[in-house]
């Protein structure tokens, strides 16, 4: 593949716009060095300050992939910019800052990329979108999630299937046992339908089109006229398959690093994203295997004595998954907030399934965490486990014992444990 064209991205820019990414990159570098974040939100308002078309500018000449859901962003994202970058430099905003400031400054870092794999939250889809044309959209699951921010999976499926609707020449990558998803592209001209699973059910037992959705198996249909569509992508076992235009299926080995089965249909989107990009499995599939880590997810900490695996998990669906994830330690911390980035009403603890633990952890001693511990506790004394109660991250850290630790924490929770790790030197060891 040929890429020279976007590599005079920078010459082809005017004065206003190259200085608007100097600014922007040295205002992020400035945030990082101050231990202020990442830089990914700062540094994107400083450039269109500059240049309120900055993004709209570098995004021209890339092919740009912008990737979606309720669960699995960040993951999918990262396995797609690994799946890229294995032929060319690739645009991405790896520490998830997901609106349009982070996009913004995930291209300054890298404007003469001609690829660009972009997190992007549910609700900022559209905008987004009418900010760099995309060529493909991945459309991961859709679930319950701070719905007092961004209000019911029906809601968010809405605004992404009018986002999708604008932009009928893009080829959207599609989860097809997702009925919330299917139902959003149902008539695009263009869907690459992937099998990349729905073990969540609850939320999409109404259909956007019309009647009530009926499960068999993986199967599932709506009355006479929807059913879910053929995939051309799907897991089995330890392999990926293709279905070729000529009705074949092709093999390829699928070995990651990272757990679960939820990581697996993760990566057939990544995989298939790529394949429409021009990169074949071949190519990708042995990059995406290279993945031990995404911001921190999934990473072991080594903390003195105390070697800690860090689990992120935002919602009931993503608890769910994460919890048969665990594995056996000498401890397992659950940290969960009920800050603003959380949801503030924690109530969906109670929709989760606890009872997949205590045989998964035998006698392993838990410890629970955070503004939700009341919640928390309910919800676990129902399946027979006490868990000993620490009020803060900070204390719960040194309450543990020594040796391998599990922690699953929702978002704030898993910021603060992480940072505490972060700023006292704790050394990162591979997944």
């Amino acid at each position: 593949m040929q890429f020279s064209a976007a590599n005079s991205t920078s010459s082809q820019l005017s004065l206003r716009a190259r200085a608007a990414i100097c600014a922007g990159r040295s205002a992020a570098q400035i945030s990082r060095r101050l231990g202020r974040g990442a830089g990914g939100v700062i540094g994107g308002r400083v450039a269109s300050f500059i240049d309120s078309d900055i993004t709209q500018k570098i995004s021209r000449s890339m092919q740009v992939a912008l990737v979606t859901g309720t669960n699995g962003k960040s993951t999918t994202t990262r396995m797609l910019n690994f799946a890229l970058r294995a032929t060319a430099p690739t645009a991405y905003n790896d520490h998830g800052d997901n609106m349009e400031s982070g996009v913004s400054a995930a291209l300054l870092e890298n404007p003469q990329a001609p690829f660009a794999a972009l997190e992007i939250d549910e609700m900022h889809l559209g905008i987004v979108a009418d900010m760099v044309h995309p060529g493909v959209f991945v459309l991961l699951n859709l679930t319950r999630d701070q719905l007092d921010r961004v209000g019911s999976p029906a809601h968010v499926q809405k605004r992404i299937a009018q986002s999708i609707a604008r932009y009928p020449q893009a080829t959207v990558i599609a989860n097809c046992d997702d009925p919330l998803i299917a139902a959003a592209v149902w008539d695009h001209p263009s869907v690459v339908w992937v099998a990349a699973g729905a073990q969540w059910e609850a939320d999409s037992q109404d259909f956007p089109l019309g009647g009530k959705v009926e499960r068999c198996g993986a199967q599932w249909q709506v009355g006479d006229k929807y059913r879910r569509p053929e995939p051309e992508w799907w897991v089995e076992g330890e392999s990926l398959l293709h279905r070729q235009q000529d009705g074949t299926v092709q093999r390829y080995p699928l070995q990651l690093r990272l757990p679960g089965e939820y990581n697996r249909g993760n990566a057939a989107q990544a995989v298939a994203a790529a394949a429409v990009l021009g990169v074949a499995p071949e190519i990708s599939l042995p990059e995406i295997a290279k993945i031990t880590s995404v911001a921190g997810r999934y990473g072991r900490y080594q903390w003195g004595e105390k070697n800690i695996r860090m689990l992120l998990a935002k919602n009931p669906a993503g608890w769910q998954e994460t919890l048969r994830t665990v594995e056996t330690a000498q401890a397992l911390l659950l940290a969960v907030n009920a800050q603003v980035p959380d949801g503030e009403d924690a109530s969906w603890l109670r929709d989760i399934d606890f009872g997949v633990l205590p045989e998964k952890i035998g006698g392993m001693p838990v410890y629970i965490s955070g503004e939700a511990v009341a919640e928390m506790q309910e919800c676990l004394e129902k399946v027979g486990i006490t868990p000993q109660v620490v009020e803060s991250p900070a204390a719960a850290l040194t309450a543990l014992p020594m040796g391998k630790i599990e922690v699953v924490a929702n978002y704030t929770a898993f910021r603060d444990i992480k940072n505490i790790l972060d700023r006292s030197g704790a050394s990162v060891t591979e997944a």
